[in-house]
């Protein structure tokens, strides 16, 4: 299990994250999101690291085709890729795979019940699932929540390639601990949120590095 920072925007808080040997980075770019971060600030900070064995996600919702064309074409022409997945989307929103396969590259969706999540499993570009801990909480409150991880299981077994289940974890940091040690996960995301910023877009070191030995605690990682 390996931990990945989602929502990055500044190159002091990236450089940070590198010395706990964090590997994993997504930078968002839904106008709307308070993480939100230009094309050139994302592409001066991933250009800061040189060759490395990072792996950068973008994440997108509902934004047009040749706005993700574009951004994603550029970050493979400007950059000399040390592995072939170096770079990955990740998607939210009520976007389908039929939707995403478009584009073929390799990427991870945000689970929502507005989506068939087994469709997914037919799109040779899907690399995994992400669930927000608000949802498995509310499955757990419905009684379904087993049920559900069992399905979702048995279907990903299969498969002839390796589908990943990704954890997010959500702004109150709250999990039962019995999910974690239930479901085998393969990440877990832990996002930029206000809880860690002193002021709008103001990142606090100290708060977020409280908040990762937080996350290593609940769920037995070490950095």
């Amino acid at each position: 299990m390996n931990l990945w920072l989602s929502g990055i925007y500044d190159l002091a808080t990236f450089n940070y994250l590198k010395t706990l040997g964090i590997q994993k980075f997504s930078f968002d770019f839904r106008p709307r999101s308070l993480t939100f971060i230009q094309e050139h600030k994302m592409q001066e900070i991933i250009s800061s690291s040189g060759e490395s064995t990072h792996q950068y996600h973008f994440i997108f919702e509902n934004e047009k085709d040749f706005v993700i064309d574009k951004i994603m074409n550029e970050m493979q022409t400007k950059r000399v890729s040390s592995s072939i997945n170096e770079f990955s989307m990740e998607f939210t929103g009520k976007g389908t795979a039929q939707d995403f396969d478009k584009f073929k590259l390799p990427y991870y969706w945000h689970y929502s019940t507005q989506v068939s999540h087994l469709s997914f499993l037919n799109s040779h570009f899907f690399k995994g699932y992400i669930f927000h801990t608000d949802d498995l909480e509310y499955m757990s409150r419905q009684g379904d929540l087993y049920h559900f991880f069992k399905s979702l299981f048995e279907n990903v077994k299969g498969q002839n390639k390796k589908i990943e289940i990704v954890l997010y974890i959500n702004e109150e940091m709250s999990l039962p601990k019995s999910i974690i040690d239930f479901f085998p996960f393969d990440s877990i995301i832990l996002p930029i949120t206000s809880k860690v910023e002193t002021s709008y877009r103001n990142i606090n070191i100290n708060v977020l590095h409280d908040h990762i030995r937080l996350v290593e605690q609940m769920v037995g990682l070490s950095f």
